[in-house]
């Protein structure tokens, strides 16, 4: 593969470090005062070569495995954290006289499903009263997230294929098996019943 020059490595760095293409060829080449569109233009023919796409991709694998490892983040991670938006309990946020819990009070599953609290105090005539605005996480956008993760919008034979299941036990397959059941394919149901032996 063809060697960079140090200016096109530069820009291999700055882009995997920013992902903004005409900010890294100013940086790379020195041209801070390069217009938008001419540095765009420059990092889009600097993208199109392949040994500089490829050290590109390189790079970005590597930051992206340095990452993970300093925060010992993973999929099985990211999954566990998006069931507990996916399959939030409204209930949880209420103790048992109907009165909203304080965030010290709040389980972490429950406290991860939050994304904003706002506690306002206000005057109602002579007394002052507290408000309390709880904002949760997209509950949708976390089981598209899911679903996307576990392939179920993929329905080709590969994704279908031994490799890609995923072992039984695992977290993946505990959230398929749930969505299954929340929403059952009317295909394998059909088919199922028609394998159903007569009595």
């Amino acid at each position: 593969m063809k060697t960079l020059t140090p200016k096109q490595q530069r820009f291999c760095i700055e882009y995997v470090a920013i992902g903004n293409g005409a900010e890294a060829y100013r940086r790379a080449y020195d041209a801070k005062n390069l217009q938008s569109g001419n540095a765009r233009y420059k990092a889009r023919d600097l993208l199109a070569r392949v040994h500089v796409r490829a050290t590109v991709e390189r790079l970005r694998e590597e930051e992206q495995q340095r990452l993970k490892k300093r925060y010992q983040v993973d999929n099985e991670r990211v999954m566990q954290e998006l069931i507990k938006v996916a399959f939030f309990d409204l209930g949880k946020l209420f103790d048992d006289q109907g009165t909203i819990k304080l965030p010290p009070e709040l389980d972490q599953d429950t406290a991860a499903a939050i994304a904003s609290i706002d506690i306002v105090a206000r005057k109602d005539r002579d007394e002052m009263i507290r408000v309390i605005k709880i904002r949760m996480a997209n509950k949708l956008a976390a089981l598209d997230k899911i679903a996307l993760m576990l392939g179920m919008y993929q329905q080709s034979n590969e994704q279908q294929s031994p490799k890609h299941q995923h072992p039984p036990g695992s977290v993946f397959q505990a959230v398929r098996d749930r969505l299954d059941n929340l929403h059952p394919d009317p295909e394998k149901s059909e088919d199922r019943a028609k394998r159903k032996p007569e009595r």
